[in-house]
């Protein structure tokens, strides 16, 4: 299955392609439509809509302190916010 990474952020794509969760090669996208996402492996954070047509998705969890809002992280401050790392399988009914 193909995997792909969906994220605005050049240091998530890093940290994701620096932890080996993709393969070397992984295509990055900033944004994707729905017919894109079908039967890929998406690591990054989508919506439910297109998180129900992929295979299934790896969810990057980053909580952030209030005052890292809107600004672009450093690797220290994702590694430091990063919540989990978790792959789910989201199914429409």
């Amino acid at each position: 299955m193909e995997q792909i990474i969906v994220t605005r952020h050049a240091n998530v794509e890093k940290y994701i392609r620096e932890s080996g969760l993709v393969p070397e090669g992984t295509e990055c996208y900033s944004s994707i439509e729905k017919g894109f996402a079908k039967g890929k492996h998406i690591f990054g954070i989508v919506p439910l809509e297109l998180a129900a047509v992929a295979d299934r998705v790896t969810e990057i969890k980053i909580t952030l302190r209030k005052e890292l809002y809107g600004k672009e992280l450093s690797m220290a401050q994702i590694k430091a916010c990063l919540k989990y790392v978790k792959t789910f399988q989201v199914n429409e009914v």
